[in-house]
């Protein structure tokens, strides 16, 4: 998704998502910090990446390019993939 970054763009004070711990717990958290900052959808998918380290930036940058399409396709990607985690 290809929505212009706010220039106020606020990053989320979120810690970091290794993939070690809960993702549904991670997206929430995120999901309340996008609602508060009126994320779009678009934005959301570029900031909610940057929200990632170790196994969970490597599983993102395994992934192809161009195959989300949507937030919602990110996160049911997200929740499928770590969802051992919890």
């Amino acid at each position: 998704m290809a929505d212009e970054l706010p220039l106020n763009l606020k990053e989320p004070n979120l810690p970091k998502y290794d993939g070690t711990t809960d993702p549904q717990e991670h997206l929430s958290c995120f999901e309340n910090i996008a609602l508060l900052h009126r994320y779009t959808a678009g934005v959301k998918c570029r900031v909610f990446v940057n929200t990632f380290t170790r196994l969970a930036q490597q599983w993102f940058n395994q992934l192809p390019s161009g195959s989300i399409r949507s937030f919602g396709e990110f996160w049911s990607l997200f929740l499928h993939h770590f969802a051992s985690s919890k």
